[in-house]
């Protein structure tokens, strides 16, 4: 390259830098805010975090005092956790506090024998859209529980269904899930929902490990489901029959 090439070349840098200095410097003080957003944005999320994490240690610190107080300082212990699991339901209704808040305040009511209000306390979680604690499933799980000893079939299989249509791949307890909706489905009289839940709990098998008499009682219940349905149509009279009568 020549002289008069790098000259050349300087002297197009030069201008171009003269003529775009403005939208240059622009861009740049652009760039540093975005860069100090992300920043501010990511330690205001860590800050956070921790501070819902504490709140939830704080809950389940109260909690266990609660469960191993005197009578003496039972009533002291109640109103130091009541006041943790306020402070926990305040949280956002996703965060890890709030759902440690919920499921605290229900075991209270259910340590009470007070299983309608266990099971109203739990209910805030039924419709939560799916987030990725593993307390959750947990909680619907109990939910399910408990309405069903409440005598509620069908409220127990909506518990059952919101575990299955937002924590399917990673809850670990899923053989039972889909054991207990096939046999509520079942006691409803949805057979084909039913067949459809103890199919799912075969196939759950052969992916990871699984009660095995779960599967069995599956695997017989589907036989006989199955069997019943061919037997229905054969004792259904024909079409052209009838239509003869």
């Amino acid at each position: 390259m020549t002289s008069n090439e790098k000259f050349s070349t300087a002297d197009f840098i030069s201008a171009f830098l003269v003529r775009f200095k403005i939208p240059l410097i622009l861009t740049g003080v652009l760039i540093i805010v975005a860069l100090i957003g992300v920043a501010v944005s990511a330690v205001v999320i860590q800050n956070a975090t921790e501070a819902n994490a504490a709140v939830a240690e704080e809950i389940a610190d109260a909690y266990a005092e609660w469960v191993s107080a005197g009578e003496e300082d039972k009533a002291e212990a109640e109103s130091v956790l009541t006041a943790a699991i306020e402070k926990g339901k305040a949280e956002k209704q996703s965060s890890y506090a709030f759902v440690r808040a919920v499921l605290c305040e229900s075991q209270i009511a259910e340590t009470k024998g007070d299983q309608e209000g266990a099971l109203a306390a739990l209910s805030v979680l039924k419709e939560m859209k799916a987030v990725s604690l593993y307390l959750i499933p947990i909680a619907l799980h109990r939910a399910a529980v408990l309405a069903e000893d409440l005598k509620q079939p069908s409220e127990a299989l909506t518990y059952y269904r919101s575990i299955e249509k937002n924590y399917a791949k990673s809850y670990f307890n899923m053989d039972r899930v889909y054991y207990n909706i096939a046999r509520l489905e079942e006691t409803l009289g949805n057979t084909d929902a039913a067949k459809t839940a103890y199919r799912l709990l075969i196939e759950t098998a052969g992916n990871k490990e699984v009660d095995s008499s779960l599967v069995s009682v599956a695997k017989d219940r589907l036989i006989y489901l199955e069997s019943a349905d061919l037997d229905n149509q054969e004792e259904a009279p024909n079409e052209e029959t009838v239509a003869a009568e």
